[in-house]
């Protein structure tokens, strides 16, 4: 699997306002739709649905 590094544009928040976005996102009635932009907006929106080429490893080749 190659890797094809792309800028992430999300926003930049302090403490105060880290702690909204939490609370919101742990909230059932905007949780699922504050991910889901999240997710689009940081490019990971079919991440969740994509199968691995391989076979994940567990433990490091020694």
């Amino acid at each position: 699997m190659t890797y094809d590094l792309k800028d992430v544009s999300l926003p930049k928040l302090g403490t105060t306002g880290l702690r909204v976005v939490v609370a919101l996102a742990e909230s059932p009635i905007v949780g699922p739709l504050l991910v889901e932009k999240l997710k689009k907006d940081g490019g990971l929106a079919g991440f969740d649905q994509r199968t691995p080429d391989e076979v994940p490893t567990m433990y490091p080749h020694l």
